[in-house]
């Protein structure tokens, strides 16, 4: 019973580690306006059936675009998307291309 509470302990405080974690490092990429991201790699393994694992190496990009300019670059997407036609009674309603 106590092997059980231990590890439930242990959960709930790697838990509140990483909560912790990801505040500090938001509050440090926003600071430095840097974004985080991942790129997948395959590396070769014998120990797996096909011979590959997926794995992540980390990216660290420039986050720094002000948002007004990406607020503009949605509202031109909105913009320029042509409304979809209209079916009248009777007509198959063509695809959009």
């Amino acid at each position: 019973m106590s092997n059980e509470k231990n590890k439930e302990q242990s959960k709930a405080e790697l838990q509140d580690r990483i909560k912790e974690f990801n505040e500090e490092l938001m509050s440090l990429l926003g600071k430095y306006k840097l974004g985080l991201g991942a790129q997948p790699v395959l590396l070769p393994s014998k120990d797996i059936a096909l011979g590959y694992v997926v794995a992540a190496k980390p990216i660290v990009f420039d986050d720094s675009k002000p948002v007004e300019i990406e607020k503009e670059a949605v509202a031109k997407q909105v913009e320029d998307v042509d409304s979809p036609g209209e079916k009248v009674e009777g007509e198959i309603a063509k695809p959009q291309e």
